[in-house]
């Protein structure tokens, strides 16, 4: 952590991103989604290292910010696995005309810009500690799909299935929706509703 250290020693502020899989993702829908102060119960390893990375941003980086994200994509998907979620189902159901998602794992999609730009004005505004900053609203992984879909004008049928887990994937939140009366409470404000991103990342790529 000594590298931390000396990000607070020079004046920068150390900005760490995690994730909602630091929660078991097990409360009712209906019930909502977790906030900031709600304990989090990681199921899976890659949810244990996310969660001992804020502990660690948290006690060595002086005014550090954790903020937790959820369901990320944008214009720079990840290489590793061939781009992101929106521009790998689509040219799935392009070539197959059909798909299956799961319908039964809740979320905030969230376009990285606008999770940029949430970032540059909590850092602005000195913000630190702990803050959820993801998409307004929320939807199953399937109705994410069958809205980005429509907007591109693919004719696709998709089934919507339960999760089921293959060898070696992390377990993951059923309910991964993030509430944030901590971001609401200093002031930050909220990204926008994921449809209203989701119809300008299509029209801009």
């Amino acid at each position: 952590m000594r590298a931390v250290r000396d990000l607070a020693r020079r004046g920068a502020k150390l900005v760490h991103l995690s994730t909602n899989y630091v929660f078991d993702g097990t409360r009712p829908r209906a019930d909502g989604g977790y906030g900031e102060d709600d304990a989090p119960a990681p199921r899976s390893i890659y949810a244990l290292t996310k969660l001992a990375g804020e502990h660690a941003a948290l006690a060595y980086g002086d005014g550090a910010l954790v903020v937790r994200g959820s369901g990320l994509y944008g214009h720079f998907g990840s290489a590793s696995k061939g781009g992101n979620f929106v521009e790998r189902m689509s040219a799935r159901a392009r070539e197959s005309g059909a798909l299956k998602m799961v319908a039964d794992q809740v979320l905030q999609p969230t376009f990285t810009r606008d999770l940029a730009a949430g970032l540059v004005d909590a850092v602005a505004r000195d913000t630190s500690g702990l803050v959820h900053l993801t998409a307004s609203g929320s939807c199953s992984w399937h109705e994410f799909t069958v809205a980005f879909l429509e907007l591109q004008g693919i004719d696709a049928t998709v089934e919507p299935v339960a999760t089921t887990l293959a060898h070696g994937q992390p377990d993951r939140p059923l309910n991964g929706v993030l509430q944030r009366p901590r971001a609401d409470a200093l002031g930050l404000p909220p990204l926008r509703d994921w449809r209203a991103a989701l119809g300008e990342y299509l029209n801009s790529r």
